[in-house]
């Protein structure tokens, strides 16, 4: 009787050595799927601090090359309408034209009105 209490205890220690493994590595496959779940988690998280990062980025430098344009646009409307403008003030003030015997448009016009018959004709 006593051999097989000895035989009984010693099968029980190898059962209990046998779930304790088990649960050893039920344990390690939980710490395991807990730990990719947290890496999951961390890796997930790192990815939108990642798009948003790069988000910031991308719009600071739109507003950049925005911000340029607008400048570069306005520089040139400024000097188009320079340009313009001079042109302009040539065709009106300093161009000659043979048809009116070669003075500017402006002098004639100013000759125009200061001649004694045009007075006669208003």
């Amino acid at each position: 009787m006593e051999q097989e209490n000895a035989k009984i205890q010693v099968e029980l220690a190898q059962v209990r050595t046998q779930l304790l493994e088990k649960e050893a590595a039920l344990d390690s496959r939980d710490l395991q799927v807990k730990s990719q779940k947290s890496y999951i988690k961390f890796k997930d998280a790192f990815i939108e601090q990642l798009k948003e990062a790069l988000l910031l980025a991308h719009n600071r430098q739109f507003a950049k090359v925005t911000e340029s344009l607008r400048s570069l646009q306005r520089e040139l409307f400024d000097d188009v309408e320079g340009a313009t403008l001079t042109w302009v003030d040539w065709f009106n003030n300093r161009r000659i034209l043979q048809p009116i015997g070669d003075v500017p448009p402006a002098e004639y016009e100013l000759m125009y009105y200061q001649s004694p018959e045009s007075s006669e004709a208003a």
